[in-house]
């Protein structure tokens, strides 16, 4: 018995397979070129994100050093958002190279 009928959850590749079935199977292959550039909006994103931890690390230490529990949360927040955003502008700037012809 398949596993949306007994309600489970499906799989990454059965919710891309949907997804490109929904497409009219029209799935392409990346070019090479098409590839590098992925791979450098991912080097970009992981640089960026360190970036962020390293920063926001040393202000979120000086808040803990200093008793400030209140602004220790808000830097906490203020990283995971801007963690969130990072990753969300890679995902659009990913999707716009995937969809650059061939």
């Amino acid at each position: 018995m398949k596993e949306e009928e007994e309600g489970g959850m499906k799989s990454a590749l059965e919710l891309a397979m949907e997804k490109i079935n929904r497409q009219g199977g029209k799935s392409r292959a990346l070019t090479d070129d098409q590839k590098q550039q992925l791979q450098e909006v991912g080097k970009d994103l992981a640089a960026r994100i360190a970036e962020v931890k390293i920063m926001s690390g040393q202000r979120m230490e000086e808040a803990r050093a200093a008793g400030n529990v209140e602004r220790l949360e808000e830097l906490e927040d203020q990283a995971a958002r801007e963690t969130s955003r990072l990753r969300r502008e890679a995902e659009r700037k990913k999707e716009k190279i995937r969809e650059e012809k061939s």
